[in-house]
């Protein structure tokens, strides 16, 4: 399982599977969902004082713990537009819209989801089944597939919304891509962005923020790298000692002003930060 990055969203705080690299402005609650030991109720966890103190978000865990024992969670994140959590757990998701008092459970889908992102119009699901890597929802209420398979025709791993265009990142296979992007979410292009030959999959994908000055930086399994970062998500570069450091990276976060931390594998297969 996966280490999913993330952005924050106004006041309230999406936190990846394991760990949580943000500088919020004025949260008042952060979630954050994971793997509790099978029968412990703790897969869910809140906070409401910028994480210094946590406590068991027990209609979350229970609402895991009831698709059987050991599923965990690998990706949360608060949508404002709607005011919704949405939590990723294997092949389904459920939401909530009170702040994690209630879930609903969606236990129709029947594909592999790695990540879920949100902007203010639309859902942006990764995973796989068949000839489908990426699926966009407006509600919930109906999950479409994109057109993202010729493109991407194996996973998809992770996506983000930078202001004007979707990026999702995963593994090509067969001779695909594994870098698409998009304007609306549901019709996707590739531009020749170079980064096959030098990752054999990408797992996360991160930006600064930033218009002006905008950074992407992406993470994966080596190939040649393990780290590449882009100033237009067009033309990607290594960076200096990415495979000196890590095997393969699975979560990027960006503090908002000043640093990036990578959590990845090393050579020896220890954790890396």
């Amino acid at each position: 399982m996966g280490i999913k990055t993330f952005k924050s969203y106004g006041s309230r705080v999406a936190i990846p599977t394991i760990i949580k690299v943000i500088v919020p402005q004025s949260s008042n609650i952060l979630m954050a969902v994971g793997g509790g030991a099978p029968n412990v109720n703790t897969n869910i966890i809140t906070s409401t004082d910028n994480g210094l103190t946590w406590s068991i978000n027990t209609a979350g865990s229970q609402a895991l713990l009831n698709k059987g024992l050991g599923n965990a969670g690998s990706n949360i994140i608060y949508n404002p537009s709607s005011d919704t959590w949405v939590a990723v757990i294997g092949n389904n998701y459920m939401y909530s819209k009170d702040d994690g008092i209630t879930w609903i459970l969606d236990s129709a889908q029947n594909f592999n989801i790695n990540s879920i992102q949100a902007n203010k119009d639309i859902y942006i699901i990764c995973g796989f089944i068949g000839s489908r890597t990426v699926w966009y929802s407006y509600d919930f209420s109906t999950i479409t597939n994109s057109d993202s398979f010729p493109l991407m025709g194996n996973n998809a791993n992770a996506s983000i919304y930078d202001g004007s265009k979707w990026i999702v990142v995963g593994n090509g296979g067969d001779g695909k891509n594994d870098i698409i992007t998009s304007a609306d979410g549901i019709t996707w292009v590739y531009n020749g962005n170079g980064t096959d030959a030098q990752l054999t999959q990408i797992f996360c994908i991160a930006y600064n923020g930033s218009i002006s000055t905008p950074m992407y930086l992406v993470g994966g399994a080596k190939g040649v790298e393990t780290m590449l970062y882009s100033t237009d998500c067009i033309n990607w570069v290594a960076t200096t000692n990415g495979t000196s450091l890590t095997q393969q990276v699975y979560g990027i976060g960006w503090n908002g002003t000043n640093q990036w931390v990578v959590i990845g594998v090393s050579l020896d297969k220890t954790g890396v930060v």
